[in-house]
């Protein structure tokens, strides 16, 4: 598939998750019971999400992706390990609680949100090694060039 013609599904699909995320929110707000109220407002939320991901893979469609700036390779470093701990903690304590529940209404809800914690734990571990190897590359990157490009090849020079 070219990605003119990607580009074209994915431009429709943020605006269908769009109209969905709407449709349920909407829907939650009709009703009382507060496990599927909650539950319905999290699909609406994860369909906001599913846009957020397909704008930024239009945006990479179309080339206008920013590169990665020192500062949010800064920003990141500094924080990604916080939230993955918290992400396993919390995973541990939903598979807790989703386990020695036996309430049929909130075991669903637990393992809903268990579930989600996997998830936001995983993708918060590949984003992390995705900006450690960056940095590896560039650093890499810039003894290679140091090596190649000095007159004296990396040692010291006189």
């Amino acid at each position: 598939m070219k990605y003119s013609e990607m580009l074209k599904i994915v431009k429709e699909m943020i605006d269908k998750e769009n109209e969905y995320s709407a449709d349920l929110q909407e829907l939650a707000n009709k009703i009382s019971n507060p496990v599927l109220k909650a539950l319905i407002n999290g699909i609406a939320m994860e369909s906001r999400k599913h846009s957020l991901f397909y704008s930024a893979i239009a945006e990479l469609l179309s080339g206008k992706e920013k590169p990665l700036s020192q500062e949010d390779i800064e920003i990141l470093s500094s924080s990604l390990q916080k939230h993955i701990d918290m992400e396993k903690e919390m995973m541990k304590l939903t598979h807790s609680l989703a386990e020695d529940v036996e309430d049929p209404r909130l075991k669903m809800i637990l393992t809903a949100t268990y579930l989600d914690e996997i998830e936001h734990h995983r993708l918060l571990s590949t984003i992390s090694n995705y900006i450690t190897k960056y940095i590896r590359e560039r650093e890499e990157e810039f003894w290679d060039s140091m090596w190649r490009d000095s007159p004296w090849r990396g040692g010291p020079g006189g």
